[in-house]
């Protein structure tokens, strides 16, 4: 009975093709529209949600103690670690990373060949930071890679730039120019970043590496680092909150003394106030509007909610256009229907046709949108400079491949008639 339907629906489409043309090129051109903005929105609003703690793990922000405004500053002094360690018990695991500046890379290989580049998105991070962001290490070990001095970790693409098809672990890289010149042994291997991670490195060297972060354990004022801290899974993030308040009076008195030459007190008669803040992982793209500082150009959340307002006014248009053509069908499906009551079918029969072929047609404008879709994303992702891909959507029952079972039904591997 379903294959006479579907026969049925391509005889309908050859004799009505403008009719079927313009409908195919309504309903394909707003599906394209609304996946490529779903794809949007979703990479927004699932940035750093693949790590295992992203739930618990929260930077420290702070109040931007550099200029009389509401707005919080992301970075802290290195004295802001050690007080959250000794001040809160719920925390489990503290780390921080630094953004070193852009530096010369260079490599000499087995042939005796220099390779070299500017080398960007250079990081730094303690001996915490792969137990609490799940970056997926693929050479050397992720507990011991950024404990020595001198130590570095780089992406695949980041290998294969220097090292080309040679074994990347062990070897040793020149970071640096003339006297600030450092060799640094490569001790691991990440998969390559996707653009859905706040902390998006090239390179990751040892913490260890940059005497003076120790040499400023203490300070407060030397805001260079993001610190980020993983809370025990039964921690009141109100509770917690609160007790921040009086941290900043406690402990960053020796550095107002020290580098703004005035006390705690002086420097709050100026005014201006000395907090710190919590905020979620999960929140830093799109929830930091009012946070300067940030290591990564962030979202919009305005943005993001106007491109699902856009999306839904775009379906619901297609879905109207798409009945409307159809209702003008309806002398000539009068007809037809009267014709097919003489031959003998009935009520339920008609009306399961009439459904298999408006199904039958949404299904056909799908496939092409996917295609047209997939075709079009790497001039989007070049204008918008994101890293979408079509297989990273979750739209058939969580599965992340939603293409397979769709083409199985399409190429009849699935009888949808059991």
């Amino acid at each position: 009975m379903l294959k006479n339907y579907f026969t049925l629906f391509v005889r309908n489409l050859r004799r009505q093709k403008v009719f079927s043309i313009i409908n195919l090129l309504g309903l394909t051109a707003g599906i394209s529209s609304t996946l490529i903005i779903y794809l949007y929105v979703r990479d927004d609003f699932s940035h750093d949600r693949f790590h295992k703690y992203a739930d618990r793990i929260y930077r420290v922000n702070q109040t931007n103690i550099w200029a009389p405004n509401d707005q919080q500053l992301s970075r802290t002094g290195p004295g802001v670690a050690q007080a959250l360690s000794a001040e809160l018990p719920e925390v489990e695991m503290l780390t921080s990373i630094y953004r070193a500046d852009n530096s010369l890379v260079t490599y000499v290989n087995a042939s005796n060949q220099v390779v070299a580049a500017d080398q960007e998105n250079i990081f730094a991070g303690d001996s915490n930071f792969f137990k609490m962001f799940s970056f997926q290490v693929v050479e050397g070990n992720p507990e011991t890679s950024l404990l020595k001095p001198q130590s570095v970790v780089i992406t695949e693409s980041t290998a294969k730039k220097y090292f080309g098809t040679e074994q990347p672990l062990g070897k040793l890289i020149q970071i640096g120019t003339g006297e600030n010149s450092r060799a640094f042994e490569v001790t691991g291997v990440v998969k390559d970043i996707l653009d859905d991670s706040y902390v998006d490195f090239d390179m990751l060297m040892s913490m260890s590496s940059f005497p003076r972060v120790t040499q400023r354990s203490d300070s407060w004022i030397w805001t260079q680092l993001e610190t980020f801290i993983l809370l025990d899974k039964n921690t009141d993030i109100e509770n917690t909150r609160t007790k921040l308040k009086p941290i900043p009076r406690q402990y960053a008195e020796a550095s107002t003394q020290g580098g703004m030459n005035m006390s705690f007190d002086d420097y709050l008669k100026t005014g201006r106030s000395w907090d710190l803040y919590l905020q979620p992982l999960t929140q830093i793209h799109l929830h930091s509007d009012n946070v300067v500082g940030n290591s990564k150009t962030i979202g919009n959340l305005k943005i993001a909610y106007t491109l699902v307002g856009t999306a839904v006014f775009i379906i619901l248009l297609s879905c109207i256009n798409f009945m409307n053509l159809s209702t003008a069908q309806f002398i000539r499906r009068i007809k037809e229907a009267s014709i097919r009551k003489i031959l003998g079918l009935g009520r339920k029969e008609l009306s399961l046709g009439y459904f298999v072929e408006a199904f039958a047609f949404c299904l056909f404008a799908l496939v092409i949108a996917v295609a047209s879709v997939q075709i079009m994303l790497p001039w989007f992702n070049l204008v918008t400079g994101k890293t979408l891909e079509i297989r990273r959507m979750k739209l058939l029952l969580g599965d992340t491949n939603y293409i397979q079972p769709l083409w199985a039904i399409i190429a009849g591997q699935i009888n949808i008639s059991e």
